[in-house]
């Protein structure tokens, strides 16, 4: 469990958990210890690059307390003016993503739900007795709802051919909940209905020549431009 906790290192949860972690190991009984020796080497955690958090602990208290308090922020974020526009937020929800934390909020700016990466954020005021309602009707799970990851949009059905060499890979995980496998020519055609964001164009093009998109045809013509943009970097 801490090694999984690792890449928030610098935002003051680590400190958090490294303290409850210390209590636990307290009250575990001599013939405990023994049973957990090198447990740190024979439970290890390999997964993709982590977000980098460093002097963000000020940032983190400031959102957590806020968050808890369901008190009001004053934000700036890359993505809105590049950083240098200030706008109000009402935090919802911390969401923990591929080993990266984001902030779910009501965006008095956008008047809407908004998802922001924390190392997104320029500068945080939390905003001492400005209170807000938190919403009765609101669950995080709306945030993810029709999305292939993190970031959703319109629905639309997908359909990719994956070649016989990668099938048994792909059968093998479930990539989301709407998927449905079937035998082809040569491999298989997983079909299933999400956004076609750039979570799924990214996700398509790690399979390299191995995955075809059957459809949307929008999404095909995203993606062959993207292919030729990247072959031409090679001449």
């Amino acid at each position: 469990s801490r090694r999984v906790f690792d890449f928030l290192a610098g935002t003051g949860f680590k400190e958090d958990l490294d303290d409850v972690f210390a209590r636990i190991e307290a009250t575990l009984k001599r013939k405990d210890f023994a049973d957990v020796r090198n447990l740190d080497r024979k439970i290890y955690d390999v997964n993709e690059a982590p977000h980098i958090y460093k002097e963000r602990l000020e940032d983190v208290n400031d959102i957590t307390t806020a968050l808890l308090r369901e008190e009001r922020l004053r934000v700036r974020h890359d993505s809105v003016g590049s950083g240098k526009t200030a706008f109000v937020i009402e935090p919802l929800t911390l969401l923990i993503y591929k080993k990266g934390v984001y902030l779910v909020a009501n965006s008095l700016h956008h008047d809407a739900l908004r998802t922001f990466a924390l190392d997104g954020f320029r500068e945080v005021e939390w905003r001492r007795r400005d209170r807000f309602d938190y919403p009765s009707e609101y669950h995080p799970s709306q945030i993810s709802e029709g999305a292939f990851g993190l970031f959703g949009g319109k629905r639309e059905r997908i359909r990719v051919f994956f070649d016989e060499k990668v099938a048994r890979f792909v059968r093998r995980r479930k990539w989301h909940p709407s998927q449905r496998i079937r035998n082809a020519d040569g491999g298989i055609i997983l079909t299933m209905n999400v956004a076609p964001s750039v979570e799924v164009i990214t996700w398509v093009l790690g399979f390299g020549d191995k995955a075809r998109v059957l459809e949307p045809a929008q999404l095909r013509t995203e993606i062959a431009a993207e292919l030729r943009r990247a072959a031409a970097h090679y001449g």
